[in-house]
């Protein structure tokens, strides 16, 4: 079951999905990804890229609810940064609830667009991506991340999944304690059986012609994947 990835879509990806489902487990996902402890690989890869900088400009690809946008705004303010942030949805119902939920953050812009259609002319300090690449099947996460890479300055970060049995086990008995959301109970094990083991992160980088991405593991089950800019 773990030796490859799952093809399976998940339940959200689903286009017909009624705006007001996917809306409210947009938001549950946001809850659940707080308790899981899925903030901290953003936040310190963007602190470790932005380090003596003043000024951070981020692309945040696949956004959700907009919730990291949010926590990385908060964290800038902290620390005197001057952020702003464009949050990107494919989801024209995904990125509209974003923009509610984001309303008071002035530094973010929520857009409904796809990564690939965004135009190189644009460009950002940072291109993050929080639970997006495990959504896209080998051949489209390869172009993804040499998108990203195009699009950035001083580099990519990519806050993921790890496919573990553990992990697997783990989420198919503790997410129906945290969520009575069905979406949730069924997305969150095919995630996991979706994602990525270390090695098949750097081939896809090697792929994408980029250089070796720095990985580090995080708790609980999460690939923080940092690809430095300057250095393709």
């Amino acid at each position: 079951m773990f030796t490859a990835r799952s093809n399976r879509q998940e339940l959200m990806d689903d286009p017909s999905i009624d705006p007001s489902i996917l809306c409210t487990t947009l938001d549950d996902l946001a809850r659940v990804n707080a308790l899981l402890g899925g903030y901290p690989p953003s936040i310190d890869a963007v602190a470790r890229l932005a380090r003596g900088r003043r000024t951070l400009s981020v692309l945040d690809v696949g956004c959700g609810a907009g919730d990291i946008p949010r926590i990385l705004s908060k964290w800038a303010r902290f620390r005197g940064l001057e952020l702003s942030i464009d949050a990107i949805e494919i989801s024209d119902v995904a990125a509209e609830h974003a923009r509610r939920r984001c309303a008071g953050f002035p530094q973010i812009r929520v857009e409904a667009t796809d990564l690939f259609d965004i135009d190189e002319e644009r460009n950002y300090d940072i291109v993050h991506a929080a639970l997006m690449l495990h959504h896209l099947d080998d051949e489209e996460a390869r172009r993804g991340l040499a998108k990203m890479a195009r699009l950035s300055r001083l580099g990519v970060v990519i806050n993921d999944l790890h496919r573990h049995a553990v992990a697997y086990m783990g989420s198919r008995l503790v997410l129906p304690l945290l969520s009575k959301n069905r979406l949730i109970r069924h997305d969150g094990p095919l995630s996991i059986r979706r994602s990525f083991r270390a090695e098949e992160l750097r081939r896809l980088a090697f792929r994408a012609g980029l250089p070796r991405p720095h990985l580090r593991w995080f708790p609980l089950f999460r690939w923080q994947m940092i690809i430095f800019r300057e250095k393709i």
